[in-house]
């Protein structure tokens, strides 16, 4: 069983303020831990081609690139896709 990661938006006053400046990080920190908990073997996501800060984190979080989707956003943009494989010794 897997967890798609649908949206996530992130309002960059408080991603990048001094009140949170992790919150990006210990949202997916938790999510992890939900997921491991319910023994979920994956968590899957898009991410926009331009978005490097958040494909920074998502790899920094244990998130691998596995794709990508042409003209996925409404712009047109390219999506890439990320997947973290969850194991018993994580």
């Amino acid at each position: 069983m897997g967890v798609h990661i649908n949206k996530c938006i992130n309002n960059h006053f408080w991603m990048n303020s001094q009140k949170c400046p992790y919150c990006g990080e210990a949202l997916i920190e938790k999510l992890i831990e939900y997921c491991k908990n319910e023994n979920i073997s994956e968590i899957n996501l898009e991410v926009r081609m331009s978005n490097l800060v958040a494909q920074s984190l998502y790899k920094k979080m244990g998130f691998s690139e596995v794709g990508q989707r042409p003209n996925y956003y409404e712009n047109r943009e390219t999506a890439i896709l990320m997947k973290q494989i969850l194991t018993e010794e994580e």
